[in-house]
């Protein structure tokens, strides 16, 4: 008998693959491209419903360390279950729907640093997940990416084996209220205390599916800014992302309190469901610049109105480079606000500036260039007039 022949590649050292074809016909090919030297491959979920039989990828990729399987349907999660068991170096996780199988296999890979999932879909019991799986699971992830319908299914984080990431991305399709915000994080700050990147994010496409729109929260998801509180038992807090989860319009006195209790503090977003006010004054802006001094991102607007009377500021800060600012000051004293803010922000290179219901975005740079250059050309007029 001669020997089996090896599969044709048509890219024997392809490294990243991204399969999404445009018609379900050509979803079998992928044979063609999956090999040894594979590292990297996303596929669409479409393509394990389709493709029978399903490739081995452990055989066929045993160095594969990074998948993404978009889309979702929970009668593909055995298909899923089978890719995810073949496969035994994986560091990055990202898909649709798990069952039980699957989730215990990641969680004993101790190269695994990156998952993300989505609990709306899956069919993982973690009660049984965490009696089945072994002291120190999950001892290398960092990073957890979870999707849910709310706040309160978002708790059966609470149940996941004993794990610290220090990056937690969550994602819900629907509003919050001051209580249930601060219900839900008074026991997720005992629970991870090491998070150092945390973001709760309203899924605004998915809360459509429920009649529900982006812009038009109740009165009841009127957000206190008091409910963050619980997040300033965080201390090591680098990045903080709150979007779209009600009426939440952040103080000077909140900002404040985070410029005390997050020193190493990078990038602040906090949207509001409803038509952004500027409740931040260029005061609460100074206090986190003042004890943050690796902030380069703030997302709220602040109001400069009154800035003017901060103008004996020592406050000197060299990462933050955009700002988005309300206030008349801003045209009607521009010269005299620039100056402030370019002595507080000397790498201030954008400022996102709204006046009424305008906005207008200026580059400083080129600005200040502009003005270089008219100096310039202005003292060698006066050399030459000598």
């Amino acid at each position: 008998m001669g020997r089996q022949r090896e599969p044709v590649l048509l890219t024997p050292n392809l490294r990243k693959l991204k399969w999404k074809p445009f018609h379900h016909n050509f979803f079998p090919a992928i044979h063609l491209f999956i090999g040894p030297s594979l590292l990297s491959l996303e596929v669409d979920a479409v393509f394990i419903g389709r493709t029978i039989p399903i490739p081995s990828f452990g055989d066929a990729c045993p160095k594969l360390q990074h998948i993404k399987i978009s889309g979702h349907g929970r009668s593909i999660t055995a298909g899923i279950s089978s890719i995810l068991r073949g496969l035994h170096i994986l560091e990055t996780v990202s898909c649709s729907t798990l069952d039980n199988e699957a989730f215990i296999h990641l969680a004993e890979l101790p190269t695994l640093s990156f998952l993300e999932f989505d609990m709306r879909r899956s069919v993982v019991n973690l009660f049984h997940v965490r009696d089945c799986c072994r002291s120190g699971s999950f001892k290398n992830l960092k990073t957890l990416r979870w999707k849910d319908y709310n706040l309160t299914t978002l708790t059966d984080i609470f149940i996941f084996p004993e794990i610290s990431p220090t990056n937690i991305h969550l994602e819900i399709e629907s509003f919050c209220t001051t209580q249930s915000l601060r219900t839900f994080l008074e026991p997720f700050t005992a629970r991870f205390p090491h998070t150092q990147s945390f973001s709760l994010v309203h899924d605004v496409r998915a809360g459509r599916r429920f009649g529900l729109q982006a812009a038009t929260a109740g009165r009841d998801h009127a957000l206190d800014p008091t409910a963050l509180e619980p997040l300033f038992a965080l201390r090591g807090l680098r990045v903080l992302d709150l979007t779209y989860l009600g009426h939440l319009q952040p103080d000077d006195s909140l900002m404040k309190k985070m410029a005390s209790a997050w020193p190493a503090l990078e990038e602040l977003t906090l949207a509001s469901a409803d038509a952004e006010v500027a409740s931040v004054t260029f005061d609460g802006l100074l206090s986190l610049l003042e004890h943050c001094p690796n902030l380069r991102h703030f997302g709220p607007r602040v109001d400069v109105e009154d800035m003017l009377s901060s103008d004996d500021t020592k406050v000197r800060h060299v990462k933050l480079k955009h700002l988005c600012l309300e206030g008349g000051i801003l045209a009607t004293r521009r010269a005299e606000a620039d100056e402030l803010l370019i002595r507080v922000l000397p790498e201030l290179t954008s400022i996102e500036e709204c006046l009424g219901v305008t906005k207008h975005l200026r580059k400083l740079k080129k600005e200040r260039e502009g003005s270089s250059r008219a100096i310039s050309g202005l003292g060698e007029e006066e050399v030459n007039q000598e």
